[in-house]
């Protein structure tokens, strides 16, 4: 039986001996505390089991924690995922943090409009000086799926509140193995399975940009995001999905994009040559060269397509100026 109006935030952890005590206070802070807080340990070296078991021990609340031995962070979200027993599940990085809001704003409109997803918007700063106007829109199925990939307003799957429920009854989890776009990938999955969603327009989630993070060190393992895409296309043509020829003509398209641009913006030109050699970067770029949801892609692809040195070097340049300023 699952506790009603609770919620269980998992937070998966390595290594975040001097980050993890601000986001377990960002949670204290919380206007909305019917919550549980699900800590699990990916095999930390440094002093984060410590700092964790110090706070439990002076903090009002209700936290469980896990250790195991490095196995990633879908793992780890996976083991947690298996210890909920409420309603909702929402996830928070080891180093990101809440506003005082989020809470309490997030479940108040998945209860009261009976939805089956609520989310918002992030922000890189800690200092939320928007409007405290909180603006809100409800969408059907659809335009759920359209709205998260044409992103919107800036939002991430650990803005979401999930149903308990549904994950459960799809079996949903993350994919092991997979080291990019596994939230991505859990995400659409979980969207194929809700008719109705909420969007609230707000910024109550800050989003660290970790400088040790896997996006911020790229590597060869950044072309696994296109697994990614192709998986979330598998999941879409097994439930028939509505949405399926639109994640086709600009998901997929735009995540071969992101990755070249990626290299190219880091001046990794081994990966970037090899990522052209090895993956159908041209057919992918034809695609979005018309589909393109922004004239700035569109136009990129444009150059790839006449010169895919011209894409890269243009990128690089802007690469370089952009951290001299």
């Amino acid at each position: 039986m699952l506790e009603s109006n609770m919620i269980s935030i998992l937070i998966p952890c390595y290594n975040v001996e001097n980050e993890i005590e601000s986001t377990l206070i960002s949670l204290e802070k919380q206007t909305f505390q019917n919550f549980k807080v699900i800590l699990i340990d990916d095999g930390s070296i440094d002093r984060t089991r410590e700092k964790i078991l110090q706070f439990k021990l002076n903090s009002r609340l209700n936290i469980t924690y896990l250790y195991q031995e490095n196995q990633g962070v879908s793992v780890a979200r996976n083991k947690g995922m298996e210890l909920v027993d409420t309603k909702f599940i929402t996830f928070l990085d080891a180093d990101d943090e809440y506003f005082p809001s989020y809470l309490e704003t997030l479940i108040s409109n998945i209860e009261k409009e009976k939805v089956d997803t609520v989310f918002c918007s992030f922000t890189r700063s800690k200092v939320n000086n928007k409007s405290t106007e909180c603006k809100s829109m409800i969408f059907g199925h659809y335009d759920l799926l359209s709205n998260i990939q044409l992103r919107t307003i800036p939002t991430g799957f650990f803005c979401f509140i999930y149903k308990t429920e549904i994950i459960k009854k799809f079996k949903l989890n993350f994919t092991v193995g997979l080291k990019h776009s596994e939230d991505s990938v859990f995400l659409w999955k979980y969207l194929v399975h809700c008719n109705r969603g909420i969007m609230i327009n707000k910024e109550l989630y800050y989003y660290c940009d970790n400088e040790k993070s896997v996006t911020n060190n790229l590597n060869w393992d950044l072309t696994q995001s296109i697994n990614g895409m192709k998986e979330i296309e598998s999941y879409l043509l097994k439930y028939e999905d509505i949405f399926l020829e639109d994640f086709r003509k600009l998901t997929i398209p735009k995540s071969f994009w992101s990755v070249a641009r990626h290299y190219g913006l880091g001046g990794y030109k081994d990966y970037f040559s090899r990522f052209t050699k090895e993956f159908p970067v041209n057919e992918e770029m034809d695609k979005l060269k018309r589909n393109g949801n922004k004239l700035s892609i569109r136009i990129s692809a444009r150059i790839y397509k006449l010169s895919p040195t011209l894409f890269y070097y243009s990128l690089y340049f802007y690469g370089k100026l952009s951290k001299k300023n």
